[in-house]
Order: structure tokens, then C-alpha cells, then sequence
């Protein structure tokens, strides 16, 4: 049976650019002793117009699936959308 462990990476108040944000989550993909057995998930918002571009980042750095919103329906206005 698949044991997956989910971590999830915020970046809800924008307290990175998106280029560090990506170092981050580069770095914990790379540091994991049992990488296959972890489920990377992003989520992010775009209160400071960074959202997409630290999704994007955060996708080629290894991680694994993003929680967004669809049409802006969300806990506030700034979820990647």
C-alpha cells in the first residue's frame, strides 16, 4: 500500500520572491532521504502579482501538484488562480 506523506510549501503572504521560493522547495525535494515517499504540494497567492511565476518555478523545481482556485472562488482574492 502507497504510505504517501503530503508536505505542503506555502507562500500565502508573499514573504519571498518567486525565485526564492523555488530555492527552497528545490531544497527540500533534494534533501529528502525518502523523496519517493513524499507528495511536494505548492500553494500559493498572488497578492503581490507572483503567484503564477512561483507556481511555475515551484513546478520545475520537483514538486509534485499545486492547490489553486478556479475563477478566484477561494478563502480570499490572492489564491493562485
Amino acid at each position: 500500500k502507497d504510505n504517501k506523506v503530503i508536505i505542503n510549501l506555502p507562500s500565502i503572504v508573499v514573504m519571498a520572491t518567486p525565485n526564492v521560493y523555488d530555492d527552497q522547495i528545490e531544497w527540500m525535494c533534494t534533501h529528502f532521504s525518502d523523496r519517493d515517499r513524499v507528495i511536494v504540494s505548492l500553494h500559493t497567492h498572488n497578492d503581490r502579482g507572483c503567484g503564477v511565476a512561483a507556481t511555475e518555478l515551484g513546478i520545475m523545481a520537483e514538486a509534485d501538484r499545486v492547490e489553486g482556485t478556479l475563477f478566484g472562488n477561494g478563502e480570499r482574492t490572492g489564491n493562485l488562480d
